[in-house]
């Protein structure tokens, strides 16, 4: 076990290379490949010593700690990440490949994404569909109003990323 139980509090690592797929969305143009994962047991939740795949020409890595929920010692978990000419999608109506850098963490119970992406190549073919459901600024008539804060409140992702658009990528 991992810690905890009838197994006590174990430490442990596992290592795990290979050129099968990471992931493999089609239906949105991921082919990620070459995955290679080294993680550890800490005292505070799973140690992720390096987590490293490819996406076109380019890559992404992570590093960081992933607390385990209920652990005596409560660590945050935050796990820091950068791509280098990472394709994201490869669709002909879809296509991004994109550098950057920041953090992916666990806070007051939101997860919150952190950094700077830059767009080195992309393009994203655009139609519009109904869905149904009017914008947040429209206020019917006898129902309460819900304020902008308190609609962040309810969402459990808290966003801080700049994007640079690039000089190539097309609508």
């Amino acid at each position: 076990g991992l810690g905890g139980g009838r197994c006590g509090d174990s430490v442990g690592s596992v290592t795990g290379m290979g050129g099968a797929r990471v992931v493999e969305g089609l239906h949105y143009g991921g082919d990620m490949c070459d995955g290679r994962l080294r993680a550890h047991r800490a005292a505070t939740g799973i140690a992720l010593d390096g987590l490293r795949f490819t996406g076109g020409d380019g890559t992404f890595e992570a590093t960081g700690l992933i607390a385990l929920p209920g652990e005596r010692n409560g660590g945050t978990s935050r796990v820091t990440w950068k791509a280098e000419r990472f394709r994201i999608t490869n669709r002909p109506d879809l296509h991004f490949v994109v550098n950057g850098d920041g953090s992916i963490a666990l806070e007051n119970r939101r997860l919150a994404l952190h950094g700077n992406v830059t767009v080195v190549e992309g393009h994203v073919e655009y139609e519009p569909s109904p869905t149904g459901k009017l914008a947040s600024d429209i206020v019917i008539k006898g129902r309460p109003a819900e304020t902008r804060e308190a609609q962040a409140r309810t969402v459990p992702l808290a966003l801080d990323v700049e994007v640079d658009l690039g000089r190539d990528l097309t609508f």
